[in-house]
């Protein structure tokens, strides 16, 4: 029967139950029972699984928790670095000469969280506008996200280093002999010799493996593809859409400055998973429209089809009992028409929409000047354009 050994800088501890999981994305995850007097080190460490005199098939990771309790000593491992379980920080990804390269986004989330990217592993080659990660997931959602669409996925190997890289599904044998087989839960049992079969790989009959548990006990438990029908094709469209997703919500914030291309740097209301976003479009849904927006302008942002690449900032809520209209620059309305005749001492005759008249003469047209405007209305010539660029257009 084959033995599981856990191999940390304190020494080798021999494994009396618990298994192996291998799933087709994410990390190995071990849950192992040791002697009560076993005192493994947390943090690197090898599972080591060998049948009888057999060289082992060595699996690189770390231990991250390790307890007594009932005569034995209860052990988690992970394989990696056993990090990306961790939490993320929130980053965000923005072109401005060029587009966000989605390699340059894996490996970045990869170097956060402490992993070694694979020799053999295949990175995206397209690009990105822009990218977000938000605070509070794990790294290893953070990299599915990344991935989302490309038709590539990840996993970590038994060397320790993560692979990414479209599917190939290479034949592979099964390692030992079946058992047993349920067609309902789409699994098989056997007895295996060598701890050889790995996920991403297709059985002789034409089975695909999806993920696989080796126990303790010898029995490896196999996990076969299905078919996707009825209730397991459900169950997949309804999962990522009954979770709770940051990148589906809307989150208030406010602008910190507007740049030269006409976007702007957000920063949101604090409990956001992601503080500043920089660089992000502003969207009021007025095609070829552009807007200046102080600092400080409310705005809110959400990310278009709930992605990572498509955060976007449009206008706050209209506040109750506002009654401002807009218009565009170059826009005529019936504001009344403004004329201005003279030289030196200038004439100036509004005339409203309804047809009334007002008369007012500028004699001394400098600024700080007094300038009285159909005898009833004072001011210094900045109010009066401020007055007149607020209600009145030129013709």
């Amino acid at each position: 029967m084959s033995t599981i050994t856990l191999a940390t800088a304190t020494g080798l501890f021999d494994v009396l139950d618990g298994s192996l999981c291998l799933a087709l994305t994410g990390a190995p995850i071990a849950t192992l029972e040791l002697p009560e007097d076993a005192a493994p080190e947390l943090g690197p460490a090898a599972l080591l699984i060998a049948e009888g005199d057999a060289d082992p098939v060595t699996f690189q990771g770390a231990l991250d928790f390790a307890r007594s309790y009932q005569g034995r000593t209860s052990v988690t491992w992970v394989g990696g670095a056993g990090a990306l379980g961790g939490t993320t920080a929130a980053t965000h990804y923005t072109a401005i000469a060029q587009q966000v390269s989605r390699a340059d986004v894996v490996t970045a989330i990869l170097a956060a969280a402490g992993e070694v990217l694979s020799d053999t592993a295949t990175l995206p080659a397209d690009t990105l506008p822009r990218w977000t990660r938000v605070a509070g997931e794990s790294w290893a959602t953070a990299l599915r996200r990344a991935l989302d669409g490309t038709g590539y996925g990840w996993r970590v190997l038994d060397s320790g280093q993560v692979w990414v890289g479209a599917e190939s599904w290479p034949a592979a044998e099964l390692g030992g002999i079946e058992l047993d087989q349920d067609l309902t839960a789409r699994t098989l049992t056997a007895a295996y010799s060598e701890a050889t079969l790995r996920p991403g790989t297709v059985l002789a009959d034409g089975r695909r493996v999806l993920r696989v548990t080796f126990g303790a006990d010898g029995r490896a438990v196999i996990e076969l593809e299905a078919d996707a029908t009825g209730a397991d094709a459900l169950a997949a469209l309804l999962a990522p859409r009954l979770a709770v997703d940051p990148y589906a919500r809307i989150w208030p914030g406010e602008v910190v400055v507007q740049n030269a291309d006409g976007t702007i740097d957000v920063r949101l209301d604090p409990g956001a998973p992601v503080s500043d976003l920089p660089r992000l479009r502003f969207d009021a849904g007025v095609r070829g429209a552009r807007y200046v927006l102080p600092k400080g302008h409310r705005v809110r942002v959400a990310f278009e089809g709930a992605k990572p690449d498509g955060a976007y900032a449009f206008g706050a809520p209209t506040a109750p009992g506002a009654a401002k209209g807009v218009a565009r620059l170059g826009d005529h309305g019936a504001t009344g028409t403004l004329t201005i005749t003279g030289a030196g001492a200038l004439t100036i005759v509004y005339t409203s929409p309804a047809g009334s008249v007002s008369t007012g003469v500028i004699t001394a047209a400098v600024s700080g000047s007094p300038v009285v405007f159909a005898g009833s209305f004072t001011a210094t010539v900045e109010t009066l354009l401020d007055r007149v660029s607020e209600e009145v257009f030129f013709t």
